[in-house]
């Protein structure tokens, strides 16, 4: 099974779970008309109309997941392109100094955690799939971290 067909599926069945929330929501809101209009204290009209505005609010945000469930958020494109570009250059996102992406860097480039010894330096060269299949043989051996150095 595709990884699309997987992600049609679930977003279909979770169609129906998002219709029922709706239709409690036109229930609630309904009823929450009834008792504004009934109301005699302005300060309690006030909160009702308050109460049936946020209630409008949550069914247009379901409203509008029913309407892209199913669609991907990115096309495969643009999915494609961003990991293109990390591919090409990890330093840059490296350079940038935020620890998060470094970290991120770090998970993406290499199959294991980066294990340092006193003694040896980085223990680890373990490439990960991508950058074995994009460098293979032409990735220079880290030793000490640096490449080629002692």
């Amino acid at each position: 099974m595709s990884l699309n067909a997987r992600f049609a599926g679930q977003a279909a069945s979770l169609r129906p779970d998002i219709k029922r929330r709706i239709s409690k929501i036109d229930s609630e809101i309904a009823s929450v008309v009834d008792y504004a209009v009934n109301a005699q204290n302005p300060s309690v009209r006030t909160a009702y109309e308050k109460k049936i505005e946020t209630m409008e609010r949550e069914r247009l945000v379901l409203a509008e997941k029913l309407q892209n469930s199913g669609r991907p958020k990115y096309t495969f494109s643009q999915l494609s392109e961003l990991s293109m570009r990390f591919l090409s250059s990890p330093c840059k996102i490296w350079r940038s100094g935020r620890l998060d992406f470094q970290k991120t860097v770090l998970r993406l480039v290499f199959s294991e955690p980066v294990h340092y010894c006193r003694k040896n330096g980085f223990l680890n060269t373990n490439f990960s799939i991508p950058f074995n299949m994009l460098g293979g043989q032409n990735m220079p051996l880290l030793q000490n971290g640096a490449a080629g150095e002692d």
